[in-house]
């Protein structure tokens, strides 16, 4: 049997509101890139709650995602995919707390049951690369823990960038509203403003702490997303190659408007793609 060509994905491992879904969707303008948001969450924001995609239409409505799940396991419905979803969503119960600090410190050593039982997650990505026709799937799913269980998939290639935000600028954006996909505000309600404000700037130290771990042993982009709003030029050249990152610009200079879609999951809804310098 020849050898199977790894499904390359992109992840974008940080904190919420650290600006991934506009990283992700810059990449996305990319020839042969598709953005899709943050697909840890297609199993619950998608099949379970049917939640609007970044096009507009419902999940189970979108012929993108129909195709997509269609390919890699005959429908939403198909048995492959439900046993997938109640599989993960039972590995992530599972790998709370020191285990699930213990499989980001591991990261590419995928250890014990883990690279068999994920296995049928790699028909997902390669799915989306089929019904794209991308080279590259970018994933905003943003969690360390998640990007571990990638790494140990037979038939992936997760790519890591780290993406950080000024903790102060964090802070300010989980105090606004954010708009969801039906037109309705959101707001992160919480505890008492001082001790949130500890914890997020704890969580944010341990996050970036264990990215740069997995990136001195494996490789992967350090990006500060204030320095991205200014120039997205490095960037894009380091992961899209000069040629594409010279498109990109171009399409970014000339403005993205809604026709600009993407089937993004997750994430602030992004009805185009404009970036003003801070």
């Amino acid at each position: 049997r020849p050898p199977v060509t790894p499904t390359a994905s992109l992840l974008i491992a940080c904190p919420g509101r650290s600006g991934s879904t506009l990283v992700g969707s810059v990449l996305g303008l990319a020839p042969r890139r598709v953005f899709v948001g943050e697909l840890r969450g297609v199993w619950k924001e998608g099949l379970a709650e049917n939640q609007p995609c970044g096009c507009g239409r419902n999940f189970r409505d979108c012929d993108f995602w129909r195709k997509v799940f269609a390919q890699a396991f005959g429908g939403f419905d198909a048995p492959g995919a439900v046993a997938l979803a109640a599989m993960l969503r039972d590995l992530d119960d599972r790998s709370s707390g020191l285990r699930g600090l213990r499989d980001v410190w591991l990261f590419r050593r995928g250890t014990g049951p883990v690279p068999d039982r994920l296995a049928p997650l790699a028909r997902l990505y390669a799915a989306i690369v089929a019904v794209s026709g991308a080279a590259l799937v970018v994933d905003s799913s943003k969690s360390l823990r998640y990007a571990a269980l990638l790494a140990a998939t037979p038939g992936l290639e997760p790519r890591l960038t780290n993406l950080i935000r000024d903790p102060r600028g964090l802070i300010s954006s989980r105090s606004k509203r954010a708009l969801r996909r039906d037109g309705s505000e959101r707001t992160n309600a919480g505890s008492a403003r001082r001790m949130r404000i500890v914890r997020t700037v704890a969580k944010w130290a341990l996050r970036n702490a264990l990215a740069a771990h997995a990136m001195r042993r494996d490789g992967g982009i350090r990006l500060i997303y204030e320095d991205f709003v200014r120039d997205q030029s490095w960037y894009l050249a380091a992961v899209l190659g000069s040629s594409e990152a010279a498109t990109v610009e171009r399409r970014l200079a000339q403005g993205i408007g809604p026709e600009g879609v993407q089937h993004q999951l997750g994430g602030k809804w992004v009805r185009g793609v404009k970036i003003s310098p801070v």
